[in-house]
């Protein structure tokens, strides 16, 4: 099995851990979609990461459909409830922490281009679509250990590898000071072992 992405993708790292956690063992193809001659525009007509290979040869892309094809595949330690409402809620909860990734890659790029063409209008559009959804999430685990069930499921993964890109990466930790009790959900979990090999380089 073979896994391409880079590793300072949020959506990568997110299938980087659930293989962690299923003990399944595959060859990580560190690669930059924005280049060229990278292996990914032959295998991904998005051109986009990750993109896995089974080991029929099969090629899958899209980090939630090959969390889905993982926990199909790979039963054990189960990362998707099997519950049909509990499933549905993970993936709502996978939508948002999703959601908020695009908008914070869009506004990463955005301020890669020169200033005078950046968009601050178009910018502040995005940040209030992860002001909103961290606020959604930060809500969702007031009173709760996880976001969809009883134990760690791919929302909550998905929700974890987001919000340390954000803070990470993207240099948009500004809302850990809002939220300081997400922040501390973040803080231990992201200490565990999947969570802490798999970290971005800032």
């Amino acid at each position: 099995m073979q896994l391409f992405g880079s590793t300072t993708s949020p959506f990568v790292r997110k299938v980087r851990v659930i293989l962690a956690l299923k003990q399944i063992e595959y060859r990580f193809e560190n690669t930059i979609p924005w280049e060229d001659d990278s292996p990914v525009h032959q295998l991904n007509p998005l051109s986009k990461v990750p993109v896995l290979r089974d080991p029929g040869g099969q090629i899958w892309y899209d980090s939630a459909l090959i969390a889905d094809l993982l926990d199909t595949r790979y039963p054990e330690a189960r990362l998707i409830p099997e519950d049909p409402e509990l499933r549905l809620l993970d993936r709502q909860y996978q939508v948002l922490a999703d959601g908020i990734c695009d908008a914070g890659v869009l506004i990463f790029l955005e301020r890669k281009r020169d200033p005078a063409q950046q968009n601050p209008a178009w910018i502040a559009r995005q940040e209030k679509k992860i002001e909103k959804g961290i606020d959604a999430l930060a809500d969702r685990l007031e009173n709760r250990a996880f976001l969809a069930a009883e134990k760690m499921t791919v929302a909550d993964i998905a929700a974890l590898c987001t919000l340390e890109w954000l803070d990470i990466r993207a240099g948009m930790g500004s809302w850990k000071a809002a939220h300081p009790k997400l922040a501390d959900w973040v803080a231990r979990h992201t200490a565990e072992a999947p969570f802490a090999s798999t970290r971005p380089q800032a």
